[in-house]
């Protein structure tokens, strides 16, 4: 099923997803949504970026202040940790004070979202959370 997903400029599994979630809209209403950013040149290919319109379903409180500086793609990299040169910010003082979920479509080492974690939280928010659709690696970030 993901490789016919995969063909669809991942647009399809915002479906998949939310059917299973039907209380996002009510549940996270009043939080800010951070992106973590996508390679704006898989971006400009699709012609969206898809973690947006997924967290489009359900909340119009999204912050797209993330950033990659260069053109860097996790899956094509041996040594991802180096994810934490690349992740930036911008508008981070509208995170202050705010209950932030950050959004992800996919974790696989996991980098990516901790390196954006720890950017947030410079920005002293309220809480922080973390919503993803697909990983098999949540039992070694969170022990």
């Amino acid at each position: 099923m993901l490789f016919q997903y995969k063909g669809q400029g991942d647009y399809a599994l915002k479906d998949a997803f939310l059917n299973a979630y039907p209380h996002f809209k009510t549940k996270y209403r009043r939080h800010l949504i951070a992106l973590v950013p996508s390679s704006q040149q898989d971006d400009l290919r699709r012609g969206f970026n898809p973690n947006e319109m997924i967290v489009r379903s359900f909340s119009n409180h999204i912050f797209t202040g993330l950033y990659k500086n260069s053109a860097y793609k996790q899956t094509s990299q041996t040594d991802r940790s180096q994810v934490s040169q690349i992740i930036k910010i911008k508008d981070g003082q509208r995170l202050y004070n705010q209950n932030v979920i950050i959004f992800d479509d996919v974790i696989t080492s996991g980098n990516t979202i901790m390196t954006c974690a720890k950017v947030i939280s410079s920005y002293q928010p309220k809480t922080i959370s973390i919503i993803v659709m697909a990983s098999n690696q949540l039992d070694k970030l969170f022990k």
